[in-house]
């Protein structure tokens, strides 16, 4: 916690200032670190932030208070060394809520931090177009494999409609088959009654032949 010097007891003209240490803290990040200072009561106008010529920080404020009819005034002064690897043309100071004073030091980037962040960027930006690749094989065999299931289900389906005709065709020479047969066994049959005719015919003519001997 911040700590108060009180000052001696003064006069009827003199002013009264008392000293304190603000409570603070540090925040440190990659890419940035912030100091906060804890300053409750106090107005943004009665802050005041530099940056000096030594690289530190410097924060003052001053603050007019009256206790018991007596007006006196509560101020600070404190300076922090910059850190080293913070641009200190970057730094910023926000005043928030009249409780907290927020300073940040942005850090520069090094050549190294940079080729670092480049050849991450890049990883990043490989892996990315390795995964589109992969998804379009995935999808390349996908595909692949739908064609090839509408190919077999249409060879499927030509079979089955080439099964179907060669049935039809072979149902309809049995069913013709018995026509050849009819014809067939009309032919043996009138084949037949002309050998029985020439039978009865050379038979006559045998007889007749005899007879005519005979006599």
């Amino acid at each position: 916690m911040g700590s108060t010097k009180a000052q001696p007891p003064a006069t009827k003209n003199t002013i009264i200032y008392e000293d304190f240490e603000p409570t603070f803290d540090w925040i440190k990040e990659e890419e940035l670190d912030t100091l906060i200072i804890f300053l409750p009561g106090f107005k943004k106008d009665e802050l005041k932030v530099q940056v000096t010529p030594s690289r530190n920080l410097r924060i003052h404020g001053e603050q007019k208070i009256s206790e018991n009819g007596e007006t006196k005034y509560r101020r600070f002064r404190k300076e922090f060394p910059i850190p080293p690897n913070c641009d200190t043309t970057k730094i910023t100071a926000k005043f928030e809520s009249s409780v907290l004073l927020f300073v940040r030091h942005p850090k520069k980037m090094s050549k190294t931090t940079g080729d670092q962040a480049q050849q991450a960027q890049k990883s990043s930006d490989n892996k990315k177009q390795v995964a589109t690749a992969e998804e379009g094989k995935v999808a390349s065999k996908e595909t692949s494999k739908e064609n090839n299931k509408q190919g077999n289900e249409k060879n499927t389906t030509n079979r089955e409609e080439n099964a179907g005709e060669v049935s039809k065709k072979t149902t309809g020479t049995i069913e013709k088959e018995p026509n050849h047969r009819n014809i067939l066994g009309r032919v043996v049959m009138g084949f037949n009654l002309v050998m029985v005719v020439l039978v009865l015919l050379v038979l006559w003519l045998y007889i007749k032949t005899n007879n005519i001997r005979s006599n």
